[in-house]
């Protein structure tokens, strides 16, 4: 097994510098070194030790992606869903380009999302479809940058933290837009499908709103 000294012996450089490297600590290496380190590590297909990358130092280079499913995960296959699993790649490709890894996880309950984050020691959070009262309490039980996507929180959640974004359309005006559309069209019987009838403001319930 290629380890860090063998790196640094055919680098001809410490073994503190594979290890800043490593680690992101490059402000005093000179870029060619950070370049024939990287080369030497691809060409003998070291990987580094992800659990001890987290010990040397606050940043583990992780990022978590959690997903609220609405059918047990158990009885059904989540990546069949052609939305989760393109945004589920594309957020792989920019973590990656961004140098960090990503970390997968389907909950379908609602302590699962807080139990996962809570679990995990990643840099930063991802989460889709969470409920407003999980994203409430992921932003009491964290202090990790939280990026929610297609999330409705409640009122006063800016009032816990600031270090959270939210990515979002205006479902209920974009469901009415297109119901507007079809009545100018002649269409007088115009259905509405949804996969949830819950209560709690979700992009279905908004939409459902628009449509009325």
């Amino acid at each position: 097994m290629v380890t860090i000294k063998d790196i640094a012996r055919e680098a001809d450089v410490s073994f503190t510098t594979v290890s800043n490297v490593i680690h992101g600590n490059t402000k005093r290496v000179s870029a060619g070194t950070v370049e024939r380190i990287n080369e030497i590590m691809k060409k003998r297909g070291y990987v580094p030790n992800m659990g001890a990358r987290a010990l040397v130092g606050s940043k583990t280079k992780l990022i978590a992606f959690a997903y609220q499913s609405y059918q047990p995960v158990a009885e059904s296959n989540v990546m069949e869903d052609t939305f989760v699993s393109q945004l589920t790649g594309e957020l792989e490709r920019c973590i990656h380009e961004a140098d960090y890894d990503m970390m997968l996880t389907f909950v379908d309950s609602q302590n699962g999302m807080v139990a996962a984050a809570q679990r995990w020691n990643a840099d930063g959070i991802v989460v889709l479809g969470a409920t407003p009262q999980q994203c409430t309490r992921l932003l009491e039980a964290t202090q990790k940058p939280i990026a929610f996507i297609d999330c409705s929180l409640e009122d006063g959640s800016e009032s816990i933290r600031k270090n959270y974004v939210t990515v979002t359309l205006d479902d209920r005006a974009a469901a009415y837009e297109m119901t507007k559309y079809l009545i100018a069209c002649g269409h007088k019987k115009i259905g509405f499908v949804c996969r949830t009838t819950v209560e709690y403001k979700n992009p279905d319930s908004l939409r459902r709103e628009g449509y009325t």
